[in-house]
């Protein structure tokens, strides 16, 4: 598979799952550039607490990231994942169900980086406003860090599918 295959693949795998209605391309075109700000971007004012629990969260995905690059999901044990984030293995029950459940948000929280990073670098070129050259702006962004990332595609390849096949199974757009 092309690496141009592969983006185009995510992307578009992504968009099912995340936007079934198609309605992202037409926020980054007119709401989203008028008010960045509100673009996906963190909130400042997140109380400690919250902020506390997605420190909690973050840490156990990007463990699970490290550990499942480094030693395959097979292999990978939620223990070696509560140890390496220096979190009760309680904790992991908090916001994951099972190994399978951390191994989905996974993808889903890098693929949100992904394209994050590749949407907050198109608001920082306003002279960009079609949608076709907004579209290969971003897909060449993406190519940019899957080039820089071999871990992250490596994760994506062999998981990305699988992951959204299974949610889209039991997936009818509303039904949220």
């Amino acid at each position: 598979m092309t690496m141009s295959h592969f983006a185009y693949l995510f992307i578009m795998t992504v968009l099912e799952k995340y936007d079934p209605l198609g309605l992202i391309f037409g926020k980054i075109s007119s709401y989203n550039r008028h008010n960045p700000a509100k673009c996906g971007r963190e909130e400042t004012d997140m109380g400690k607490v919250e902020n506390k629990k997605q420190q909690k969260r973050d840490s156990l995905l990007e463990s699970a990231f490290s550990l499942f690059i480094d030693h395959g999901f097979n292999k990978t044990s939620i223990s070696d994942i509560v140890n390496q984030a220096g979190v009760a293995k309680g904790t992991f029950y908090l916001y994951f169900k099972d190994k399978y459940d951390i191994r989905n948000h996974l993808i889903g929280h890098k693929a949100h980086q992904v394209f994050l990073t590749a949407y907050h670098e198109l608001l920082d070129h306003p002279e960009i406003s079609d949608f076709e050259t907004q579209m290969l702006f971003m897909i060449d962004r993406i190519l940019d860090q899957f080039a820089a990332n071999h871990d992250l595609v490596k994760l994506l390849s062999k998981h990305l599918s699988w992951g959204f096949f299974k949610d889209s199974l039991y997936f009818t757009p509303g039904d949220e």
